[in-house]
Parts: C-alpha cells; sequence; structure tokens
C-alpha cells in the first residue's frame, strides 16, 4: 500500500464564513468590475469581438498561477476571450485568416495585474500558488499595447 502524500503548503487559513463569502464575491464579481480586456482593451460587448469571431465572447478570468486552483481575486486578471486563448498558446482562426498574434505569457499577466488590479496584486500570494519560481513583471508585446491604446486610449507603462 502506497503512503498518501499530503503537503500543507496549500493549506488555506481557516477563515470566518464571512471572509469566505467576501473572497468569493470578490472572484465572482471581477468581470463586472473589469468590462474591458487587459492586454487588448476590447469590451465584452458582441459588437467588441473580432470579425467573425462565432464563438462566446465577453471578458474572461485568466488565472496568473493556479496549483491549485484557486477562487481568489489576487491570482486572476481580465482579458477577452481571444487573449485569453492566446495566453494558453491557443491557435485562433477567424475568418479563414489566422490571428497570429504574439502568446500572453505568465511575466505579461503579472504586469498587467500590477497595472489594472495595484489593491489585489500580491506576489506572495501569487506565489504561494504557482509552480517554480515566479519570474519578473515585463510589458506585454507591442501589439497588444497599440490596440489598448486604439480602443480606450494610450496606457502609461
Amino acid at each position: 500500500m502506497k503512503a498518501r502524500i499530503t503537503s500543507r503548503r496549500f493549506a488555506r487559513k481557516r477563515q470566518s464564513p464571512a471572509e469566505e463569502a467576501r473572497m468569493r464575491d470578490l472572484y465572482n464579481n471581477f468581470t463586472s468590475v473589469f468590462d474591458y480586456c487587459w492586454a487588448c482593451g476590447r469590451g465584452d460587448t458582441f459588437a467588441d469581438r473580432p470579425t467573425n469571431w462565432w464563438s462566446w465572447w465577453g471578458i474572461e478570468r485568466a488565472h496568473i498561477v493556479s496549483h491549485p486552483r484557486m477562487e481568489m481575486r489576487e491570482v486572476i486578471a481580465a482579458l477577452c476571450s481571444l487573449c485569453h486563448r492566446h495566453s494558453h498558446r491557443l491557435r485562433i482562426v477567424t475568418g479563414g485568416h489566422p490571428a497570429d498574434y504574439p502568446v500572453l505569457e505568465r511575466p505579461h499577466l503579472l504586469w498587467l495585474k500590477q497595472k489594472f488590479d495595484p489593491q489585489y496584486f500580491d506576489l506572495s500570494v501569487l506565489q504561494k500558488y504557482a509552480i517554480g519560481r515566479l519570474p519578473e513583471p515585463s510589458q506585454p508585446p507591442q501589439v497588444y499595447l497599440d490596440e489598448y491604446e486604439q480602443r480606450r486610449g494610450r496606457l502609461v507603462a
């Protein structure tokens, strides 16, 4: 019989029911607080979707770290459906043409989190749920910043 391996690394402190409800509300209401993509600036309306995009469209909670997957505002970023797929390295085709954008990597998501949600940016929390050491936050590729500027105005770096 194999010994069961357990880890205390991911054990969460027991919180009051009121605090757990507050944390759940912060996570669940995240996409209503941020109704646009932090990377490209697209909104959550059907009109903001790319041409010939026939899949579900909206702002999604992209987990920056997810080992284990936590429902905490501290570990998520707001990305549109397209950018979220780019962060997972998926190849996107719209209207018969590939949407070849650079991958949004973890350093880019950290930079976006720090820029758009500084109140809930905590490297120690992120590191707790990351595999390996977290990279330094770095600015996303220029194509995303250009699209953001076109839709929402200049993003001060």
